[in-house]
């Protein structure tokens, strides 16, 4: 029974349920050293807080990645390249032509995203971090969970 308990607690879902709430008890308990991404990246504070994101990311992956029993040999240097292209989506975004039109830089992930994909064989060294369906359910865990939260507070 305690085996089945713990293969079940380590099973994706579960881990990705464990990370919101780790995410949530440490907004809640250190609401100022929380990680922010800042909207343009046109300052060093701004880039110390986009490092500082990254961080907390990679710390954050990097733990549910060792739990799930995933290699974490290249997963740093594939976070980062992925989060590289977040960031390209972000300053596409920022641009004031594109923000009047009402692009997010999500949007723009999604392009790069399918442009890398389709037009490019992706690199081995890069699939490490590649997981769309773990980010997004660690999202979706976050959202949930701050509706909760605004509809009890």
């Amino acid at each position: 029974m305690k085996k089945s308990l713990i293969r079940q607690l380590k099973s994706e879902d579960w881990v990705i349920v464990g990370a919101g709430a780790a995410i949530l008890l440490l907004a809640l308990l250190f609401p100022r050293w929380m990680p922010a991404m800042p909207k343009d990246l046109s300052s060093a504070g701004n880039w110390m807080s986009a490092g500082a994101m990254f961080l907390f990311l990679l710390v954050l992956t990097g733990v549910c990645q060792r739990i799930l029993g995933r290699p974490l040999r290249r997963f740093a240097v594939s976070l980062l390249a992925i989060f590289g292209v977040a960031l390209l989506s972000q300053a596409v975004a920022s641009i004031p032509a594109i923000k009047r039109l009402g692009f997010e830089a999500v949007f723009f992930s999604v392009i790069f995203g399918l442009v890398i994909s389709n037009f490019f064989r992706v690199p081995e060294w890069l699939k490490p971090a590649i997981q769309s369906e773990f980010y997004i359910k660690i999202g979706i865990v976050c959202l949930g969970a701050t509706i909760l939260f605004g509809e009890v507070l």
